[in-house]
């Protein structure tokens, strides 16, 4: 670990990390422990420190809290509590103090001033012995500094060293010896007159405000200048060793600007602000640039560095650390150091040997005058580190992770190109009229890019070497996924390398999840998919890693996999894993969706939906956390795509026909409730065409019976429906059969064949009598109230629904109901209040609407309460309460657009008529 108080107060761990102490509180009892290391300090002496003479009544609770809370990030074993009080056990190195002291004393000024990164405890000095503890290291530091200019006029290196000295003298206009240096320097140099200006400049400003002389030392230094005393001169060997240099080297290294950047407005102008106002505290100016492979980085940087390069007197260096660079390693920092320095000017027999010579001298160049440094495509903040330039100056890193352990970094995360800028980039490169004589090819081009800047030059500079092609027919090369990534190469610019560079740095486990991505093909997963896919639960330190290696994008509680990603991990995936492998982890998630369809089926519907969940194979996989219907909700918007996706792949395996229609079975559930129509058919037609078993098949032909009913496919639906109830016979499910039975006659209802549907309702209640299902007659006396009034007969069905009702509290007042038996009440007294509308009695659909409104929310069933609330606004109208009627419908809408079953335009079109019409989507 880490402690540094040269500067801001910051913690690094062992690997690296910065440990974040966010409390002030906190971070002053740490630094007043830093103050003393390894030695106790009592407690009273810390609560006088933190509160002074005002503590808080539980200020000792307080404290014991801060400590805890400073030993869970920097480990038990750091702070100890004895008799003499609290002690944090520090090594000499782990403190830069320590460390500055150390090697001040063992006469190594260069290494100890290398440690500093502005004001000691800049961050932390409220009270008076930080204060105290501040100002002595600072004095450390300015006599360091001293030491260290003694050490390069003893070398001969007076020429080098004058622009440092009279910045410092400027600083520090008091201090005689680094004054009496600046003067030496000057002297040895052969500017005299300039080393007694120097003096003079010193006699006055001690005579005006402290009203003595100058010391004899500084006194008897002029005079020998003036006398010309050969003493004051370097022996000629150390003399040559340092020639005066006609002028300053001033390297201008910067690449050229790209003329096809686009985009980035914002980054540009934050950075190209940041840039071009020095730092005032002595510290460095730190940008740091991260982002995928073939986002832009270099060029933004680039894009920003020209423009502030005027501001930067001492030059621009540029390096390529080729940190993610196929096929090359990246470059060592003493390497990088060295050829820095020559390019300053610094000849080959003057460059040191050690890094930490070499970052050293690095930095004393660089802040003799303000200079910019470009450090292009890093690994990581240690490569990065020992190549920051001295004070004053500036540093632009370009880097796929993020180097998060730079301090006090401007961080800039660049993500793919918004649509308006890539057809501005696609235009430069291909050509304007192109893209404007084909705008919906030149859409889907960009849209197979996936906005990637890398992959829309190569699109672009194809283009423009084959002038005889149209955008659509590169669009339709790209359409193909099993070749995609080789159609995007182009002269030495390829998308597959650059995603490789970040593959290959992966640890094993965390590249075996993205190749299992690629299996699966989803661009979107969450936790629970991924330890399904991965055999394993511990899955979120691998997916950090590929976040920090920009290969996957965190998006809330989700991970995001760009699309040209997705098929680089699918060719690894086929070149890596054994068919076997690929459709385990196939299985294993359509096992894991299995587990989490029938969690939700139980939670939702009770006992009762048993009867679907028992359905199909048990599964060894561990389900999604639901804990009420609007959780299932949000999962089954979240994942259902994913689910249709894994689908239609695993129903082809051994065993997955069954895996898919053991999700059909439990997914009514929610699925039903979500107006997910086309999804449970897509889903129940693969389930009759793959061959799943006959109970399987057979649920299937219900959810079909269900789905295609929704869509008014009355033929669809009574053939699925009848099949239905002949499979439950043929299985012996009399539950089922009722089921169906009911639900067919419904539909047979529906289109006026009233006869064959009372036969069909009365057949399943007969059912639900003989086997003592309360609910499922309940459930059945619904529709049959339906059918009541479908075919006029309305005091009959205000009797069956109105008794419904009433058999419906009584079930609920014996226990509690789960989720879908609150739906069904809420059904019932929704249908009775159809009644009630039909026979004008307003005030009583009100009551009834209201009801079911109240027991639906919050059981997953979105497309239910903006009915009701709808019928609400009607009977309000009925009333003549009109303002209030459109405040219903407009509520109604609201809900109806949030649930994705009404669009935003509908919604508009419809609340523009003086009256609203109610839509198909509530009706």
């Amino acid at each position: 670990m880490h402690f540094g108080v040269l500067g801001t107060l910051h913690i690094l761990s062992d690997a690296g990390a910065v440990l974040t102490i966010a409390s002030g509180k906190q971070r002053l009892v740490l630094a007043l422990l830093l103050i003393r290391p390894n030695q106790p300090l009592s407690a009273e002496y810390l609560l006088d420190r933190l509160w002074g003479d005002r503590p808080p009544r539980n200020a000792r609770t307080n404290l014991q809290v801060y400590v805890h809370r400073l030993r869970q990030v920097l480990g038990e074993h750091r702070i100890a509590h004895g008799p003499g009080g609290y002690r944090l056990a520090v090594a000499p190195h782990e403190l830069d103090a320590l460390e500055f002291e150390r090697l001040s004393a063992a006469g190594r000024p260069a290494e100890a001033l290398a440690l500093w990164r502005g004001d000691p405890y800049a961050d932390v000095t409220d009270v008076d012995e930080l204060r105290d503890e501040a100002a002595r290291l600072t004095e450390g530091r300015l006599t360091t500094n001293e030491d260290w200019y003694g050490t390069e006029l003893d070398a001969g290196r007076h020429h080098r060293l004058i622009p440092e000295l009279q910045a410092f003298v400027e600083q520090n206009p008091l201090r005689e010896r680094s004054r009496g240096q600046l003067m030496l320097a000057l002297y040895r140099s052969g500017r005299t007159a300039e080393a007694l200006e120097s003096y003079r400049a010193a006699r006055s400003r001690m005579i005006d405000e402290l009203g003595i002389e100058p010391g004899p030392d500084l006194r008897r230094l002029e005079q020998r200048i003036l006398e010309h005393d050969p003493g004051l001169k370097q022996d000629r060997e150390l003399e040559a060793a340092d020639p005066a240099p006609p002028a300053r080297h001033v390297p201008a290294e910067l690449p050229p600007l790209s003329t096809t950047f686009t985009g980035r407005r914002t980054e540009v102008k934050s950075v190209t602000e940041y840039l071009t106002v020095p730092p005032t505290d002595g510290a460095v100016t730190v940008i740091a640039v991260s982002g995928p492979g073939g986002v832009g980085k270099s060029a933004l940087a680039l894009q920003t560095a020209h423009p502030a390069a005027h501001t930067f007197p001492g030059g621009q260096l540029y390096v390529d650390l080729r940190g993610s660079t196929p096929g090359a390693e990246p470059s060592v920092p003493a390497a990088v150091l060295a050829r820095l320095l020559r390019s300053l000017g610094v000849t080959e027999d003057r460059i040191p040997a050690g890094q930490d010579e070499l970052a050293a001298m690095f930095r004393s160049l660089t802040s003799a005058a303000r200079t910019l440094v470009v450090l292009d495509n890093a690994a990581d903040a240690a490569q990065v580190r020992p190549l920051l330039p001295g004070a004053g100056s500036a540093v632009v890193v370009t880097s796929r992770v993020v180097p998060s352990t730079l301090d006090g970094a401007l961080h800039v995360r660049l993500d793919t190109l918004e649509n308006d800028a890539s057809l501005d980039l696609l235009g430069r490169l291909a050509g304007r009229a192109r893209i404007d004589a084909d705008p919906e090819a030149a859409a889907e081009l960009i849209q197979l890019c996936g906005g990637l800047p890398l992959a829309l030059r190569i699109a672009g500079a194809r283009l423009a070497a084959r002038p005889d092609w149209s955008i659509a027919e590169l669009a339709a090369r790209l359409a193909d996924d099993r070749v995609r990534l080789t159609e995007l190469e182009h002269s030495d610019l390829a998308v597959r390398p650059s995603f490789a560079v970040s593959f290959d740095a992966l640890s094993t486990d965390a590249g075996r999840v993205l190749v299992h991505l690629g299996v699966l093909g989803l661009t979107s997963v969450g936790v629970p998919v991924v330890a399904a896919m991965a055999g394993r639960g511990d899955v979120r330190r691998d997916l950090d890693e590929l976040i920090e290696a920009q290969l996957l994008q965190p998006a809330g509680d989700r991970y995001v996999l760009h699309d040209l990603v997705r098929l680089f991990a699918r060719e690894v995936a086929e070149r890596a894993l054994s068919t076997a492998e690929r459709n385990r982890a196939l299985r294993d998630v359509m096992a894991h969706y299995v587990a989490t369809a029938r969690v939700i089926a139980l939670r939702i519907g009770g006992e009762r939906a048993c009867w679907r969940t028992s359905a199909g194979p048990a599964v060894d996989a561990e389900p999604a956390v639901i804990t009420d219907g609007d959780a299932a909700a949000d999962w089954v918007r979240a994942e259902l795509a994913n689910v249709m996706q894994v689908a239609g792949q695993v129903r082809e395996l051994p065993g997955g026909a069954d895996l898919v229609g053991s999700f059909v079975a439990a997914g009514n559930y929610v699925l039903s409730g979500l107006a997910r129509t086309a999804e449970q058919i897509t889903l129940g037609r693969m389930v009759l065409a793959a061959g799943a078993t006959d109970q399987l098949r057979t649920f299937a032909q219900l959810e079909l019976a269900l789905t295609t009913m929704s869509l008014r496919q009355h033929e669809a639906s009574i053939h699925h429906g009848r099949a239905a109830v002949d499979g439950f016979i043929a299985i012996g499910d009399t539950f089922g059969e009722a089921s169906a039975a009911g639900w067919l006659g419904y539909v047979l209802a529906d289109i006026g064949r009233f006869e064959e549907a009372f036969e069909m309702l009365w057949r399943a209640i007969e059912i639900r009598r003989l086997t003592g299902d309360r609910f499922g007659a309940i459930a059945t006396a619904n529709q049959l109230g339906l059918v009541y009034r479908a075919s006029g007969n309305l005091a009959e069905a205000e009797r069956v629904l109105h008794d419904a009702v009433l058999r419906m509290r009584e079930l609920a007042a014996e226990a509690e109901l789960p989720p879908r038996q609150h739906v069904l009440q809420a059904v019932l007294l929704g249908n009775l209040a159809k009644v009630y509308a039909r026979t004008d009695r307003p005030r009583e659909t009100i009551t009834c609407l209201e009801q079911a409104a109240d027991l639906v929310t919050g059981t997953g069933h979105d497309r239910l309460v903006p009915k009701f609330i709808w019928g609400i606004g009607d009977a309000l109208a009925q009333l003549g309460e009109h303002a209030e009627a459109r405040a219903r419908w407009e509520q109604a809408l609201e809900l109806g657009r949030s649930a994705g079953i009404i669009s935003q335009a509908e919604a508009a079109d419809i609340l523009g008529s003086p009256t609203p019409t109610r839509p198909a989507a509530l009706r």
